[in-house]
């Protein structure tokens, strides 16, 4: 998650101005699509990524 991480932090520095960064919750929403993208949308291999149980990734996916 570092280098993912890594990337919204370089965000702010070619940020422009008036121009809002992601919230915490838009970059979590879009690190797991960024994992399921990865694993083909394999939700039990997500979950084992980010150590949670399958169940509640799955009603991460739904909010």
């Amino acid at each position: 998650m570092s280098i993912y991480l890594s990337y919204y932090l370089d965000m702010k520095k070619k940020q422009n101005p008036g121009e809002k960064l992601p919230s915490m919750k838009e970059i979590k929403k879009n690190y797991v699509r960024y994992l399921l993208n990865l694993t083909d949308n394999n939700l039990v291999e997500t979950a084992n990524i980010l150590d949670v149980p399958q169940t509640s990734l799955e009603k991460k996916i739904k909010e």
